[in-house]
């Protein structure tokens, strides 16, 4: 089966098995996990390049989100995307902003904790009111109970980054890959 067929056969199963752990809330689709992942597959096997493609290839760590919706559109601009391509940059895309909601819900709790009030909030973030500010908040706290996909990439490309230059800088002294294979 392509990718392009085991992403719509994957999109059909979740929502049939998954539709209870989705958001009504109006322009905040929730992609279920199964469908993120299978879309993290298909892009970062389409798109990642360099020592991206060696991370997929070696460590199974996709493309971040947002690098890989970059990636399609870009793939698009030149018309070397496909329908399936496309389709699987709009669930990074939703798993994206998800996560940025639930960032934004973490960085307000610690401001609170830190003794902002809603009316300082609501300032900072240029909304009309401190009950403006009540309800963007009891929003985000019901996306930051969904359920995401987590992905370390970026974190596990900087460890992979130091591992290599730990591995070298104890073999030579120099820190730094050996020249010409030496």
């Amino acid at each position: 089966m392509d990718s392009g067929a085991a992403l719509a056969d994957m999109a059909e199963q979740t929502e049939r098995s998954e539709q209870a752990e989705r958001s009504d809330a109006p322009g905040s689709p929730v992609p279920a996990p199964p469908l993120v992942r299978a879309a993290r597959t298909h892009l970062t096997s389409r798109f990642a390049r360099a020592a991206a493609r060696l991370l997929w290839e070696e460590h199974q760590v996709p493309l971040p989100d947002m690098e890989a919706a970059e990636e399609t559109v870009a793939a698009a601009d030149h018309d070397r995307a496909t329908g399936p391509d496309l389709a699987a940059a709009l669930v990074v895309a939703q798993a994206a902003r998800l996560d940025a909601d639930q960032l934004e819900y973490r960085v307000w709790q610690a401001a609170e904790r830190a003794g902002l009030s809603l009316e300082q909030i609501a300032a900072v973030l240029e909304m009309s009111s401190a009950e403006a500010a009540r309800r963007h908040r009891h929003w985000l706290r019901g996306r930051a109970s969904l359920p995401t996909v987590p992905v370390h990439g970026p974190t596990l490309r900087r460890r992979a980054a130091l591992a290599r230059k730990e591995r070298f800088s104890s073999t030579d002294g120099g820190g730094e890959p050996p020249k010409n294979g030496r």
